[in-house]
């Protein structure tokens, strides 16, 4: 034992600081390793964030367009005299500047739709947790997490897709967007691009359409209103549905109140006067929004739709009107007696213009229009198929037919209202619509013959081939058994069926791409 290690008195020398607990080499060991893993981990984390990133924002779309207040392009539909009959996008709205404004206006917005906005950095991480968490109690989707940046991302750059990709891709453009940004101009961008229910894009559009005023004169309760459509523009719509948004504006006040926008001892007045609130119809002929949807989905092909644009159509508004009215009335007599709940029309001119186009009882009600989407059976109204089929084969209208029920195995068909004569003239057999007459008549031509005859007049829905096609048994739409009937009537010139005249800028002029919509006469050969 060296000097060094004993003390004065000859003992072991103690180190100046003992334990009696001794460090466990093993655990040591393993507190390293797990470290060592955990940065390893992490290094790997990062990494895979990072290329997760780079994967879903390669085909983002371009933002070097954007422009702050820059509002969606209209276009106004136009009777053949230029009567305005509807619109679509911001029409009447002006771009807004947030001075221009009631404060109220925006605070009520913030209060319902992301009230950390002027917080949060594009994400709101804290209202995503609580979003789902208060999604998880309901065990369903009744909140969601997303703030007015990631409205903004999503409204401007990408589609209502709910994919993963799409949700990654509005993280990153939001972050894109706060950084360019501030507050106050993306508030400005929000308030000029929002849908707001019947077609108006933007706060003092919707202010226009549904209080008949710019959104810089409006009250604290209507701007509540505003803030109610937000939840489900095409649902909430004052115009559509008063009684639920009025409801929602309520607890929008209320809201506004829990933030400290308004005190409390203002809310029973400001209740009172959301209850009694009157709701403009500044867009009037609802009717003529069957035809001008359809119209809609005609022109995108024919022109540049990133502008505002005028749509000359083929519509008579005198007309339209007279066919409102008279759907009206049919119903309204139908629904006591055979409990019908909805009609529809169609009106064509020789050409093939429509001049009338009614889809259903109450566009605000139900926007499926039965005069175009719905397929329903044609009943006797096939049966011209089966004679011009017939006539064209060279059976003369003289000939003569039984006209008692014929019957086959599996089908017996009967005449309605008819007394059976022995035999009548195929003429005598279109003129009363007589059901045997028809089947007969269809047998002798052949099924083959009065398919293509129908498929050449334009009906283009799936035939049964069997006897059941000469009463009916197919489907199709109003308007292409309208259209097949404007073709008899024509002299056989096949028609198509139109609605646009001519495409305008808002200045009066055509549009590089646009097209004059003449109608193109096809011989009907044969």
């Amino acid at each position: 034992m060296t000097r060094k290690n004993l003390d004065r008195k000859g003992g072991k020398k103690k180190p100046l600081f003992s334990s009696s607990r001794k460090r466990d080499p093993k655990n040591s060991s393993f507190l390293r390793r797990l470290a060592k893993l955990c940065f390893i981990l992490g290094i790997w984390a990062v990494l895979c964030l990072g290329g997760l990133i780079l994967w879903y924002a390669y085909d983002l779309p371009s933002v070097d367009a954007l422009e702050v207040g820059q509002r969606r392009p209209s276009y106004v539909f136009l009777t053949p005299n230029h009567e305005e009959i509807a619109h679509y996008g911001d029409l009447t709205g002006e771009s807004i500047q947030l001075q221009d404004i009631p404060p109220y206006v925006v605070e009520a917005i913030i209060s319902m739709e992301d009230r950390h906005f002027f917080a949060h950095p594009g994400i709101d991480w804290g209202g995503i947790l609580r979003a789902f968490w208060t999604n998880v109690r309901a065990r369903a989707i009744v909140q969601g997490g997303s703030t007015l940046t990631q409205q903004i991302a999503k409204n401007l750059f990408l589609t209502n897709d709910r994919s993963f990709r799409r949700k990654v891709q509005e993280m990153i453009l939001s972050f894109w967007l706060e950084y360019h940004f501030s507050k106050e101009q993306l508030l400005t961008i929000y308030l000029n691009r929002v849908y707001l229910g019947t077609g108006t894009y933007g706060i003092d559009a919707a202010s226009q359409e549904y209080f008949g005023k710019p959104v810089r004169s409006i009250s604290l309760p209507e701007s509540t209103v505003l803030a109610a459509v937000l939840k489900a523009p095409s649902r909430l719509a004052p115009s559509r549905n008063p009684e639920k948004v009025k409801e929602r504006a309520k607890l929008v006040a209320k809201r506004m109140v829990e933030e400290g926008y308004i005190p409390a001892y203002q809310l029973p007045q400001i209740l009172q006067e959301i209850e009694a609130l009157h709701f403009e119809q500044t867009s009037r002929n609802h009717h003529v929004r069957y035809f001008t949807d359809w119209v809609m989905d005609q022109f995108p092909d024919l022109v540049d739709m990133k502008q505002d644009l005028l749509i000359v159509t083929t519509l008579d508004l005198s007309l339209q009107k007279k066919a409102w009215g008279a759907i009206q009335g049919v119903l309204e007599a139908a629904k006591k007696k055979d409990h019908v709940e909805e009609a529809a029309m169609v009106v064509l001119d020789y050409d093939g213009a429509i001049k009338a186009m009614i889809g259903g009882h109450n566009y605000i009600e139900t926007m499926f229009n039965r005069a175009t989407q719905a397929k329903r059976q044609v009943g006797s109204t096939f049966k011209i198929f089966v004679y011009v089929a017939a006539l064209e084969a060279g059976i003369a209208p003289e000939t003569l037919f039984e006209d008692n029920p014929p019957s086959y195995p599996n089908w017996d068909p009967r005449n309605y209202g008819w007394r059976a004569r022995g035999q009548i003239s195929m003429e005598d057999g279109f003129v009363y619509s007589v059901n045997s007459v028809a089947i007969r008549v269809a047998e002798v031509t052949g099924l083959q013959k009065v398919i293509d005859m129908a498929r050449r007049l334009g009906l283009s829905e799936e035939m049964p081939y069997n006897l059941t096609l000469a009463l009916g048994s197919s489907s199709s739409s109003l308007l292409e058994l309208t259209n097949a009937y404007t073709i008899m009537v024509n002299g056989g010139y096949l028609t198509a069926p139109f609605g646009i005249l001519e495409i305008l800028t808002s200045e009066g002029e055509r549009p590089h791409s646009s097209l004059k919509c003449n109608p193109c006469y096809i011989f009907l050969k044969g």
